[in-house]
């Protein structure tokens, strides 16, 4: 877990899109209370989607990769049955590649978003997504948070990776979870995987 200063590089451009690379504060992820997870089983447990499939939500789509797969979901952020704002995240998640390599990236439309960040195994983190914001009920103008969980081995990967939107006061997170348990987190993946036969079959190709 790590609560420390991480560096990710933002580039500024006149464009459209706001592409960012920059120094921001990524607090520990350990607010978020899970249930006990088995290991996804999946009748199609030689493929990376076919892990995953049983367990994604509908608005993401899952691509197989040689060393693991890519995740594109459409995430819409609501409150009160209302709509606040649409946001892409794509994962990059390879766990057979050695070292298992992990990111993340979100983009949001309106407001020229595009922000990357590389993790890794072992990560519990709060990562704040720059220029990006919603009004929430209850709680204010909330910044957008990705919460990232990812521990384990390739026999039993936990992956929990979401999204919540936060106030941040001298450091103190408040988040709109706590306010509004209904429709935050947005989970991506909150689970514990087996890759074993997966990246098997990755080592032979």
């Amino acid at each position: 877990m790590r609560g420390a200063w991480l560096s990710s590089h933002v580039s500024f451009n006149p464009s459209p899109t706001r592409q960012t690379e920059e120094t921001v504060e990524i607090f520990p992820a350990t607010k978020y209370v899970h249930a006990p997870k088995k290991i996804a089983a999946s009748e199609n447990g030689t493929t990376f989607c076919g892990v995953l499939e049983p367990d994604l939500p509908s608005f993401c789509g899952c691509v197989d990769a040689p060393y693991g797969g890519t995740l594109n979901c459409t995430v819409a952020i609501t409150a009160g049955g209302v709509t606040l704002d649409t946001v892409v995240v794509v994962l990059d998640l390879q766990p057979c590649a050695l070292p298992m390599y992990f990111s993340f990236e979100v983009t949001e439309a309106a407001a020229g978003v595009d922000y990357k960040y590389e993790i890794t195994a072992g990560e519990e983190e709060m990562v704040p997504v720059p220029y990006l914001s919603v009004a929430i009920p209850g709680l204010g103008e909330a910044g957008v948070f990705m919460i990232v969980d990812i521990d384990g081995n390739i026999d039993a990967l936990t992956m929990d990776i979401g999204v919540d939107a936060c106030v941040d006061t001298y450091g103190l997170l408040t988040c709109a979870s706590t306010v509004d348990p209904v429709d935050f987190p947005i989970w991506l993946l909150e689970a514990t995987y087996d890759f074993g036969d997966v990246c098997a079959t990755a080592m032979l190709a």
